[in-house]
This record gives structure tokens, sequence and C-alpha cells, in this order.
């Protein structure tokens, strides 16, 4: 814990940090001091573009002022990142997706390529500093009154740095310590959302195609209902292997090699399914395995 009398917990919910693509959930940090916060947002690049944004805030950075920071603890600390999840299958995809992103707040120049990363916000395709509104924050603990409000147009920003994400340090070639994992305790089929969909699609488009041509119209709702009804127990009943005389068969056949051939792409980067990713958390040993929560039901945030 901080020895900071003036520390507190705030809560960051959807914070994205100018990044390219997508966002972290949630994201618990420690507040140390009043200067993690601004006024203002920048519009354009992280606001560290040298002597200039230093003057226009009243002073510039000495050699004394490195030694300083290199001292003291960060204004911010980011203590733990929650990725959530309804469907227990998406979890890998979530895991992998925050491993990238936090090699990239971390500063693991090594693990990514900075052309993809540049953008607006970004420049120099590297995480310098980032900017999360304080109306999307909650103080969890403590915290500085004169700053816990918003100003009327909501501008108000928590700024947290690259030195914020310092205590983030990779074990076994994964971010574990301090990586939440927070889903629904349901039965897993295997295969992620992203996956799953257009295994959904393609396959109702076969059965369609083959219902229509078997009936040799386009049915009724309630006709289409009835005739996928038969061939779903015909095909139940009977389970002799397939042939090159049943079309549907052979679309589906090519279908499921599609599907073998995806997972087999998947997992080229192990784990890359939700069990591999919870035995992970497991072998990592116990007080690593309790950050993974299973939640029965949204909990009312009132």
């Amino acid at each position: 814990a901080s020895s900071d009398k003036g520390a507190g917990l705030l809560l960051l919910r959807n914070v994205t940090l100018g990044l390219h693509s997508g966002e972290l959930d949630c994201v618990l940090v420690r507040v140390n001091r009043e200067s993690a916060f601004v006024d203002t947002i920048p519009q354009d690049g992280d606001g560290t573009t040298g002597r200039r944004t230093l003057i226009r805030r009243g002073r510039t950075r000495t050699a004394d002022d490195e030694v300083e920071d290199e001292k003291k603890p960060p204004a911010v600390e980011v203590l733990a990142v929650f990725e959530f999840k309804r469907n227990p299958d998406d979890v890998a995809r979530g895991f992998h997706s925050r491993q990238t992103t936090l090699g990239w707040l971390a500063g693991d120049e090594g693990s990514y390529d900075a052309g993809e990363w540049r953008n607006r916000r970004h420049p120099s395709g590297h995480f310098n500093r980032g900017y999360h509104p304080m109306k999307t924050t909650s103080w969890v603990a403590g915290g500085f009154p004169e700053t816990s409000g918003c100003d009327q147009k909501g501008r108000r920003a928590v700024v947290l740095t690259r030195d914020s994400f310092r205590g983030f340090r990779r074990h076994g070639g994964f971010y574990l310590d301090g990586v939440w994992l927070v889903t629904r305790p349901r039965t897993m089929c295997g295969l992620d959302a992203k996956l799953r969909a257009p295994l959904m699609e393609i396959a109702g488009s076969h059965v369609s195609a083959h219902v229509v041509q078997s009936l040799g119209c386009v049915p009724s709702p309630e006709a289409f209902h009835a005739a996928v009804e038969t061939l779903r127990r015909t095909r139940r009943a009977d389970q002799t292997p397939s042939n090159d005389d049943d079309p549907l068969r052979a679309k589906l056949r090519t279908l499921h090699a599609w599907l073998a051939k995806a997972v087999r792409e998947k997992n080229v980067a192990v784990p890359d399914d939700t069990v591999g990713v919870l035995e992970l958390y497991l072998d990592a040993g116990e007080a690593t395995a309790r950050r993974v929560m299973l939640v029965e039901s949204t909990p009312d945030p009132r």
C-alpha cells in the first residue's frame, strides 16, 4: 500500500487512452498526487510534444525533475485491469487482446510494431501519456475532493503515463498479475463468438438452400420450420457415413474442414482457448487463480 496519506483508489470504465482500437473494460488505479488531473484534454497528440507544452503549463523540465520522477511513485499507478465477458468461450480472445494492449501501454517496444499503433493521439506509435475523462470514473476509496467532480463541459481528466503501468511484468510470456478475468459460469462449447458466428451463418445458408431445393419453391415460415425439423429427425436417425450422393452432407463436410483449419490456426499461439487461459492462471498459483471471477448475475450498480 502507498504511504501517501492523500492517495485514493479510482475505478475507470471503458478506458481507451487514445488506443487505435478497442478499450479496457475497467481499470483500478491509485492516485498519489493531485498532479494526476488536468482540466482539458489536448485536441491532438498526447500532450508530451516537448518544451512548448511544458512552457504553456508555466514551467520547463529540468534535470532535477528527472531525478525526482524516478524516486517518486507515478502520480497514477495502475493496480488492476478487468476484462469482462458474458460468454466464457470469449475469455481467451479478450485475454490475448489485453496482452497485446498491455505490452504497448507498458512500453514493451519489442512486442509491437509502432506503425500499427500510430494515430492522431499517439503520432509516434508509442504510448507516453493518455487521458481518461473523470465523468466515467468512481472513487473507490479516499480521493481528492476538489478534483472528484467535472467541469460544466465534462473536460476534466485523469492522466495515465507509461510509468503508470510499470508494475505489470510478464511471467512465462504473459501478463497475469493485475489482469482479472470476469465471466459467467456457463458450459463452454470451445468456440468464441467470432468463430462461432460465421460457422452458424454458413451452416444455416447450406441448410436453407437444401430445404428450398428439396421443396422446389420458397416455403412459408411454417413450412420451412417443419421441413428443417423433418431434416433434423431424419439425419439424427441416419448415422451412416456421408457420401458424395448427398449434397448437403458434402457441403457440411467442407464446412467441417474449414472449421478444423480455423481451430488449428487459432491454436498456433497456445493457449488460445478459454480452457488454456484458465490453466495458465491455475498453474501460476492460488493468488493468480483468484483473479478469475465467475459472476452468476450482473450486480445492480445502484
